[in-house]
């Protein structure tokens, strides 16, 4: 393989990393059903199925990092905390060391397998409810397939003759081994790999089991840098894993590095002196260091989850975005009482509703600076309109009795309004802050946007309240008022006005938006207050 074909293979793989991690990101979120969360939840929330998966999701994929950036999508998601993906990602680092004692496995015929049946599936499927469970195979699979074809196309770097000769030049050095070892992971992608050229070297006789050791502890420099290189893009919740897994692989190196330092300053039998015992061969001595540089950090990890939990919120806390877009009294939990469900959705519903007077704040004058960006605001609302029509789904599913089925009807019912309401608001907003309209229809969509503020806070008083005089307000401002807009359009659209030409299907497209939103609000209204008398 000539260095340009290195070079092709190694940004394919890149490429169809990034492309697995959004598939499974993308499809996960759509795998939003009760049983699945609850599943999920039960996973990642005990700490031995936790650590258990961590293992074996490391063991399979012979990468820690690929779980680490696997569970980053689910913790996007919302299927997994931080805090429970902790433990996941530590011991997926012991899986890895499944594979130096197993070294004659080859996992890249099972990856193809994987990606050609999962693929299949995949491209026939016809809209099934198994559409995002194939998908999200598909999505790892070819993330699997990217780092395989990122190994594959490194591997020539570990047969060149320069490659070789840097070890011979770690005799008699304790610094060179370190910096040789990270520098070997950051170009390898591949803990298990790198071992494996170290195991390979060692057997040749070009190093002892002193630069063995140190290569070994010092691949942790290495993996925890090209960690934050390929997660530099993240913000928020999603970078807290990727900052874990480069603590946790920087400090790997530093507490064996450590533990090494005091056994030869003491010359108290440790570490080193305990595997020079176990070992027979070079080889299961470098396979007991690469798996004790895994297992002896998580150990001490193990009562330290917390305060690294909070440390690392610390330092990347939850976007403004995420926050926003979160369901905060709905969890996998809600199921349960059917009658409680219901009330948790018109909780939710309610914070939506608190949110569309700021939508009209945007585009008005002398408004607090302290807004959300519209934008924002609709990209984290919709987020929740559709988690609360997931829920809704699984809610028909339960047993429900004449007065909980109308209850749930009227709910439903709300529920597009909401969504409808929402999107005219953005609709509206976003068409006047884009455009460019001057004189006397300005000043008119001044007015509209005044007017339709103040009746879309009676909405949002009227849902915050549940009173039945508040929501009366709200129906009898939200009157017809089809007469008033049709006399706005006759005089602005008329063709003795002095509008320019252009500016005329637009503010068509406002009135009507502004009709529309009146027209769902009383709706919203008179459905909320029927929902009350019951």
């Amino acid at each position: 393989m000539d260095l340009l074909e290195t070079i092709g293979t190694m940004l394919a793989g890149i490429g169809m990393f990034f492309s697995g991690v959004k598939i499974v990101g993308n499809s996960l979120k759509n795998m939003t059903s009760h049983k699945f969360r609850i599943l999920v939840s039960k996973w990642t929330g005990n700490s031995f199925l936790g650590a258990l998966w961590g293992f074996l999701s490391g063991a399979i994929s012979q990468s820690s990092s690929n779980t680490a950036f696997i569970l980053i999508s689910l913790v996007n998601s919302g299927l997994v905390k931080v805090r429970n993906a902790m433990p996941i990602v530590a011991w997926s680092n012991v899986g890895t060391t499944l594979l130096i004692f197993l070294v004659a496995i080859n996992m890249k015929l099972a990856i193809l397998v994987m990606l050609g049946l999962s693929g299949i599936m995949y491209g026939f499927d016809k809209g099934s409810r198994r559409e995002h469970v194939f998908s999200t195979v598909f999505g790892i699979s070819i993330l699997l397939f990217g780092f395989q074809l990122l190994k594959t196309g490194s591997q020539p770097f570990a047969e060149l003759d320069f490659i070789n000769s840097l070890f011979s030049f770690t005799s008699g050095s304790y610094i060179y081994p370190i910096v040789l070892g990270a520098f070997l992971r950051f170009i390898i992608h591949s803990s298990s790999t790198v071992t494996v050229l170290i195991m390979t070297i060692s057997h040749a006789g070009l190093i002892g089991l002193e630069q063995v050791v140190l290569m070994v502890f010092g691949m942790g420099f290495g993996e925890g840098f090209i960690v934050y290189i390929m997660s530099a893009g993240m913000k928020g919740t999603s970078r807290q894993l990727s900052l874990f897994k480069v603590y946790e692989a920087y400090s790997a190196s530093a507490i064996m590095l450590l533990l090494f330092a005091i056994e030869f300053a003491t010359h108290i039998p440790m570490f080193y002196s305990f595997i020079s015992t176990i070992g027979k061969t070079i080889e299961q001595q470098t396979a007991y260091t690469f798996f004790a540089v895994k297992i002896v950090p998580v150990i001490i990890m193990t009562f330290f989850y917390n305060p690294i939990y909070r440390m690392l919120v610390r330092v990347s806390p939850p976007l403004t975005e995420e926050n926003l877009s979160k369901l905060q009294y709905i969890n996998e939990h809600s199921l349960r009482d059917v009658e409680t469900a219901l009330t948790l959705v018109e909780s939710e519903q309610e914070r939506i509703i608190k949110r569309f007077p700021m939508y009209l704040e945007n585009v008005m004058k002398d408004v607090n600076n302290d807004l959300i960006d519209l934008n924002l605001l609709h990209k984290s609302t919709l987020p929740i309109l559709d988690e609360l029509d997931n829920f809704l789904k699984n809610v028909i599913n339960m047993n429900l009795s004449h007065q909980t089925s109308e209850r749930f009807i009227n709910i439903q019912n709300r529920q597009n309004q909401i969504r409808s309401i929402e999107l005219s608001l953005f609709n509206l907003a976003d068409t006047i802050r884009l455009s460019n309209i001057q004189g006397s229809v300005n000043q008119l969509l001044e007015n509209l946007v005044q007017s339709l503020h103040a009746n879309i806070s009676l909405v949002s008083d009227a849902a915050k309240s549940r009173d039945n005089f508040d929501l009366m307000m709200v129906i009898n401002a939200t009157n017809d008022r089809g007469d008033l807009m049709e006399r706005i359009r006759k005089q602005y659209l008329s063709l003795d006005s002095d509008i320019q030409a252009e500016d005329k299907p637009l503010l068509l497209y406002i009135t009507d938006l502004f009709q529309r939103i009146i027209w769902l609000s009383n709706k919203w209204a008179t459905l909320q207050k029927a929902a009350i008398s019951n």
